[in-house]
C-alpha cells in the first residue's frame, strides 16, 4: 500500500475543502492501482472528512468534535466515528488516544487507534488507515515557525 499527499499551499482550510484547497490523501495498492482517497469536506465547526473509493464515490464520512483539545483537565480520548454514507450506520472509529500529561503537553507525539470490523473489505481498511493520517495532519499537526 502506498499513501501519498501532494503539497498545496492552502491545504487544510475547512472552508475551501471542495475547491483547489482540498487536502487529499491518495491510496494505491502494491501494483500502483488506485484504491481511493480520503479528504476534507466543507465544514464550519466540526471537522468533516470523506473516504472515497477508486471511482471517487463517497463511501464513508468522518466527523469529529468541535474542540478536539486534550489537556490535563480534559484527558479523555477524542473519537472520530466512521459512518457508512449509504446506511448512515457507524462502521468504525478513529480515536485520538490520551497518553499522559508529559507526552501530550511537551512532545509532538500523537497516538491513534483505528477500530473497524474484521470482515471489512481490505481496500476499505487501507482507506480508513489513510484517514487516520488525514485526521492527524489536518487537526493535530501544526506548523511551527521555528522549524525549517
Amino acid at each position: 500500500m502506498t499513501v501519498t499527499r501532494d503539497f498545496k499551499c492552502c491545504a487544510g482550510c475547512p472552508w475551501c475543502a471542495d475547491g483547489c484547497c482540498i487536502y487529499p490523501i491518495y491510496v494505491k495498492d502494491k501494483f500502483g492501482q488506485k484504491l481511493g482517497m480520503t479528504r476534507q469536506l466543507n465544514y464550519w465547526c466540526t471537522p468533516h472528512m470523506g473516504i472515497f473509493d477508486e471511482s471517487d464515490t463517497l463511501i464513508y464520512e468522518i466527523t469529529g468534535p468541535c474542540c478536539p483539545c486534550q489537556t490535563p483537565c480534559c484527558k479523555g480520548d477524542v473519537d472520530y466515528p466512521i459512518i457508512n454514507s449509504q446506511t448512515r450506520s457507524q462502521v468504525g472509529t478513529i480515536k485520538k488516544v490520551w497518553t499522559d500529561v508529559l507526552r501530550e503537553c511537551f512532545t509532538d507525539v500523537t497516538t491513534f487507534s483505528l477500530l473497524f470490523p474484521l470482515d471489512l473489505d481490505v481496500k476499505h481498511k487501507a482507506l480508513m488507515l489513510a484517514a487516520v493520517f488525514l485526521v492527524d495532519f489536518s487537526i493535530f499537526e501544526q506548523y511551527n515557525k521555528g522549524d525549517s
